[in-house]
């Protein structure tokens, strides 16, 4: 199961990178989400008809859309748990 979340993550994440590399003229609407102390920006792309979010002020990349802005706020808890869950891993290996 956790590779499910896992690969799905991954993939939510490839999306939103590509399309933020696309023209960001189209983006209306912005919201920030708060979730566990990381912000999130979240903007609403009137071409793609999506929502797609990047957390703020961290040294890792992490990125996640949704088809509505719940979905959106879900991915974005999503990959802020999966972020906690990887990080506190590698420094239990670290101490080991």
């Amino acid at each position: 199961m956790k590779k499910k979340i896992f690969d799905d993550l991954i993939e939510s994440t490839n999306q939103a990178i590509e399309h933020s590399k696309g023209e960001r003229n189209d983006l209306r609407e912005t919201t920030l989400a708060k979730y566990k102390g990381f912000t999130a920006r979240i903007e609403f792309s009137d071409d793609d008809k999506i929502f797609v979010g990047r957390v703020l002020d961290i040294d890792d990349i992490i990125c996640f859309d949704g088809e509505n802005l719940n979905k959106a706020i879900k991915q974005f808890h999503g990959m802020i748990d999966f972020h906690i869950e990887i990080n506190s891993q590698r420094k239990a290996e670290r101490q080991s």
